[in-house]
């Protein structure tokens, strides 16, 4: 009958471990495909490019040949707050400051988003204020 208390005690553990009060929620990885505020925060301010680049360096990586004649589609296109803004340069001009979310799309959901032109995908910039618009001292310039 000893058996039988530490047989109570290991279903009474496991059982409070299960349930919806004491389960331990670990942190969940960051998305491949987004950039969010906090992480934007845990850095030091620098720019849109410099952030992807310490964050989610492959996003600017190119796709050589995926047109002929047109370099600039090898890479992704751009968008802030929901607008064509330019190209991958154009992430200099961007302050981490402003910027709620930045997020890759690849070429697919480019696609269905918004059409076709874009087989690099497209890095979309959601800013804090909604439409580009900068508190002062912050740099936003359409490209």
């Amino acid at each position: 009958m000893r058996v039988l208390p530490w047989v109570l005690v290991a279903v009474m553990a496991l059982s409070a471990s299960c349930a919806p009060g004491g389960v331990s929620r670990q942190a969940r990885p960051p998305d491949r495909n987004v950039i969010t505020r906090q992480e934007l925060e845990a850095i030091p301010p620098t720019s849109a490019f410099q952030a992807i680049a310490r964050l989610r360096a492959l996003w600017l990586r190119g796709y050589p040949g995926t047109f002929q004649g047109d370099r600039a589609r090898d890479y992704p296109y751009v968008f802030l707050d929901g607008r064509p803004h330019g190209t991958l340069d154009s992430l200099h001009q961007i302050g981490t400051e402003v910027i709620e979310s930045i997020r890759f799309l690849s070429a697919s959901d480019a696609t269905t988003r918004f059409g076709t032109g874009y087989p690099a995908g497209i890095i979309e910039i959601t800013t804090r204020h909604g439409k580009g618009l900068k508190p002062p001292g912050t740099s936003v310039r359409s490209g």
